[in-house]
């Protein structure tokens, strides 16, 4: 009887020390080697410049094409694009370059400042790992405090006074 006590311990022993040997904490982290960083960063500018040199018509059927074959971060992309474009003026040259690769996922993210006529508008591209799919493409004008708060200042109004009107239109 002691002895089967003992030899049903030792297998139990045995199987926890080999399920548990699984358990692990393996990560995987993914480096970032300067051919790494050259090619992603040369690729995020020829679609930035691709992008900024296109004409209102070409533009315009671009969107409906990445709009048809359902490519929603391209079309938002463009559309950000579209929408910053009467802002920012003319283009004027590339302040600075930043990328970045995610050590856990190996997702790159390139991060370019550029200057136009009017103001500077941040450029974001990022894409997975195997570089074959685009994650994000965004065009971010860059504004001043006072501009940001003389928007929300005008929200508030036009804010308020829908409140105001949609009130008096109840007690009338």
């Amino acid at each position: 009887m002691k002895l089967s006590k003992r030899i049903f311990t030792a297998v139990i022993i045995a199987v926890l020390a080999f399920s548990l040997a699984g358990c692990s904490n393996n990560k995987v982290t993914y480096d970032y080697s300067s051919d790494d960083r050259t090619h992603f960063e040369s690729a995020a500018v020829s679609i930035m410049e691709g992008i900024i040199s296109m004409d209102d018509e070409t533009l315009a059927n671009v969107i409906d094409d990445s709009e048809y074959n359902q490519e929603e971060v391209m079309t938002n992309g463009y559309n950000s694009w579209k929408s910053g474009k009467p802002d920012l003026g003319e283009y004027d040259t590339i302040k600075s370059i930043t990328s970045s690769r995610d050590p856990n996922t190996g997702d790159y993210k390139c991060v370019i400042m550029l200057e136009f006529e009017n103001r500077d508008c941040e450029f974001i591209l990022a894409a997975d790992r195997k570089l074959g799919e685009i994650t994000e493409l965004t065009f971010n004008p860059v504004y001043t405090l006072k501009e940001k708060l003389s928007q929300a200042g005008i929200n508030l109004i036009m804010g308020m006074g829908t409140v105001f009107a949609v009130l008096i239109f109840l007690t009338w």
